[in-house]
C-alpha cells in the first residue's frame, strides 16, 4: 500500500499560500476559493518567485494559460506585490546583494555564482537578476526535502516500509498496513522538523492503494 507525504507552503499564521494569494482577485475570500482558482493563483504566484517569473514571456504565459488578457494578468502580479509588499523587498534584497557579493545564497550557505549579473547584454543582466531572486528559495526547499529524505531513510531502516520516490515537496513510501502508524508519524516528524525555521513547516499526508489515490 504505498504511502504519500506531502508538504504544504505556509505563510506564518498557517494560511495556505496558495488560498491567500486568491485573495488578490476581487469579490473572492480565502473561504471560498476552489481547486481551480487556486491553480491560477498558484500561477500568479510562479510568475513572482521563480528564475523567469518577472519576465514579459511569462507574463504572457500567464495571460495565455489563464485566458486573461496580458495587461489584466500584469495588474495582477502588481496586485500581488501590493498585497505581499514584504516580499517584493525581499526580492529586491536578493538581487542587490547577488550584484554585490557575486553569487545567490541559500539559508545553508549553498552558494550559486551569478556572472550574468555583469553581463554587458541586457537580456542576460535580466536573466541572472531573475536567479538572484529564484536561488535561495528553490534552493532551500531542495536543501529541506534532501535532509527529510536522508531521516527518514534512516528511520526507515530496518523495516518492511521503504522511501521509493521524491518528487519535488513529496515523498513516496511503499509500506504496508502493520508499519502504516509507525510511518505515517516519521514522515510528519522528520519533515516538520528537518530544519528550523521562523515559519511552520506543514505536512499533508494522504494514504491509497497508489499514487492516484494519494493525490
Amino acid at each position: 500500500m504505498p504511502l504519500v507525504f506531502r508538504s504544504s507552503l505556509l505563510q506564518a499564521d498557517g494560511r495556505n499560500v496558495r488560498s491567500s494569494s486568491c485573495v488578490i482577485w476581487p469579490v473572492f475570500s480565502r473561504y471560498a476559493v476552489s481547486h481551480s482558482f487556486r491553480e491560477t493563483s498558484s500561477l500568479a504566484a510562479f510568475c513572482v518567485s521563480t528564475p523567469a517569473g518577472l519576465s514579459a514571456s511569462n507574463i504572457c504565459s500567464f495571460s495565455y494559460r489563464t485566458l486573461i488578457p496580458q495587461k489584466k494578468a500584469d495588474e495582477y502580479i502588481n496586485r500581488y506585490f501590493e498585497r505581499f509588499p514584504s516580499v517584493k523587498a525581499y526580492l529586491d534584497a536578493l538581487i542587490a546583494s547577488a550584484k554585490a557579493t557575486g553569487y545567490a545564497v541559500t539559508e545553508r550557505g549553498r552558494r550559486r555564482a551569478i556572472p550574468e549579473l555583469n553581463s554587458a547584454k541586457f537580456m542576460e543582466r535580466k536573466f541572472g537578476e531573475r536567479v538572484a531572486m529564484n536561488m535561495p528559495l528553490q534552493g532551500a526547499a531542495a536543501d529541506i526535502i534532501k535532509i527529510a529524505m536522508i531521516n527518514v531513510h534512516k528511520k526507515l531502516e530496518g523495516k518492511k516500509s521503504k522511501l521509493i520516490m521524491q518528487v519535488h515537496d513529496e515523498l513516496i513510501v511503499d509500506t504496508s498496513p502493520d508499519e502504516l502508524d509507525y510511518v505515517l508519524e516519521t514522515l510528519k516528524t522528520e519533515m516538520e522538523n528537518a530544519v528550523e525555521l521562523s515559519v511552520p513547516l506543514d505536512v499533508d499526508i494522504s494514504v491509497g492503494k497508489n499514487w492516484m489515490e494519494c493525490k
